[in-house]
């Protein structure tokens, strides 16, 4: 009897010590599949998350690129830090060997890839938004209809139709699938930052609106490719102003020509 009662005791000691030990190995095997990458060899993907896209979506365009090693474990994180609604869409460079953490913290965090884009001096909108394309950062046509909307020189305080030689020729640094008004408000900006205050007392000096000085400043650009030439010229179109003589200047006519090439 006295044996029997041992014998269930070690048994019962036993199980008293393997079932907490085996409940704790299940969490931290739970907890290491919520840390641990796919694999560490750190192979690199580029995945896109389209605007609009649920995080339903979100989980299902990283599963197939094999960046999650448990979309569930994935989501369920996502949802107890209450930010399933805060993903941002745009380009990101993941890899399998990045921390899930450290993939939601990016897609949060607007951590999107971007591209170097050049903007060379006296490029009209047209030319902008066929070098845009090129790069793969947004339709042409998307960006040329934001860009000559009505109420879009309203919106970034310009007088007047359109942001023609508004947009500050200068290395900018875009995202792909980013909004054609965020691209112009970040040109304008830049436009403002250098020439707001200048042109501004140049038009007051003039009597000129900062419209009229804008557009006569890209003649000037457009007449010459020499810059130490455009002092001269702007000499010349000035007078013929004060006298009331036509401009007669090539780039007002080559301006109205569509798929102007010679």
């Amino acid at each position: 009897m006295r044996h029997r009662k041992s014998k269930r005791r070690r048994y019962l000691t036993r199980w008293y010590l393997w079932v907490p030990a085996v409940v704790i190995l299940f969490i931290v095997y739970n907890a290491l599949l919520f840390i641990l990458p796919v694999d560490f060899h750190g192979e690199q993907k580029q995945v896109v998350i389209p605007r609009g896209a649920s995080f339903y979506q979100v989980v299902q365009i990283l599963d197939a690129a094999g960046v999650l090693r448990s979309p569930t474990r994935f989501s369920l994180m996502a949802r107890l830090l209450r930010v399933t609604g805060r993903v941002q869409a745009g380009e990101y460079e993941v890899s399998t060997s990045m921390l899930p953490q450290v993939i939601l913290e990016k897609l949060v965090t607007g951590d999107v890839v971007r591209y170097r884009v050049v903007v060379p001096e006296g490029y009209t909108i047209k030319q902008i938004a066929a070098r845009l394309a090129e790069l793969g950062i947004i339709e042409e046509e998307a960006f040329l209809t934001a860009a000559f909307a009505v109420d879009t020189a309203a919106r970034f305080g310009i007088k007047g139709k359109g942001v023609e030689g508004y947009l500050f020729p200068d290395t900018y640094l875009f995202s792909k699938g980013v909004a054609p008004a965020e691209i112009i408000q970040t040109m304008v900006a830049r436009f403002q930052q250098v020439y707001g205050p200048a042109f501004a007392r140049r038009a007051a000096e003039l009597n000129m609106t900062d419209r009229q000085i804008v557009i006569l400043a890209s003649i000037i650009e457009k007449e010459t490719g020499a810059p130490a030439e455009r002092p001269l010229i702007s000499a010349v179109f000035h007078n013929r102003l004060k006298r009331g003589m036509p401009l007669c200047s090539d780039p007002t006519v080559i301006y109205g020509v569509k798929d102007f090439d010679g």
